[in-house]
């Protein structure tokens, strides 16, 4: 059974598009098994990806210019809830990288540990944030018996805004 964090507030905004080329997960545009991280931005719950086993998963956004954001939203383990998050945060940077001290933190969760065995619907919204780069890092994932420690299964994913922005970004 699920475990559902709805924000009734995200109605108020539109999702911003997001292209699959602007999406990193883990530094990469592919996961272990060669699925598109794109897949969690398709808007199809039954195509899911999964991170190489790893501490810490990110999810990268970065946009070609500084862009505003009031809310996000994810969903994760309702097709394998034995790899799902525990622990976020998601965080934005006009700068991006590796360097901690470059994000600020937007909002934050923790779920007890105890509570392995369910899936993640999970929605916020704060007040608007203009950042050209956006993450959301998971810190935990649950680890039920060894084969799933550091794994975590992500299957959609979306940024909401005041307007339906569009950016593409530029390397």
């Amino acid at each position: 059974m699920a475990i559902s964090f709805y924000d009734s507030n995200i109605t108020n905004f539109k999702k911003i598009t997001i292209k699959p080329s602007m999406l990193l997960v883990d530094g990469l545009s592919t996961d272990y098994s060669g699925r598109p991280v794109a897949n969690i931005i398709d808007n199809d719950s039954n195509t899911l990806m999964y991170p190489l086993p790893s501490d810490t998963h990110i999810i990268n956004i970065n946009f070609s210019n500084p862009t505003n954001v009031s809310g996000y939203s994810f969903l994760c383990g309702l097709t394998q809830t034995d790899a799902n998050p525990f622990h976020w945060e998601f965080s934005g940077s006009n700068i991006g990288g590796n360097n901690e001290i470059e994000w600020n933190i937007i909002d934050s969760f923790s779920y007890p540990l105890n509570n392995k065995n369910w899936g993640v619907i999970y929605q916020k919204t704060f007040n608007q944030r203009c950042y050209q780069y956006y993450r959301l890092k998971f810190l935990n994932c649950n680890s039920i018996g060894i084969n799933y420690h550091g794994y975590i299964s992500i299957e959609e994913f979306a940024l909401y805004g005041l307007e339906n922005i569009f950016y593409t970004y530029i390397v």
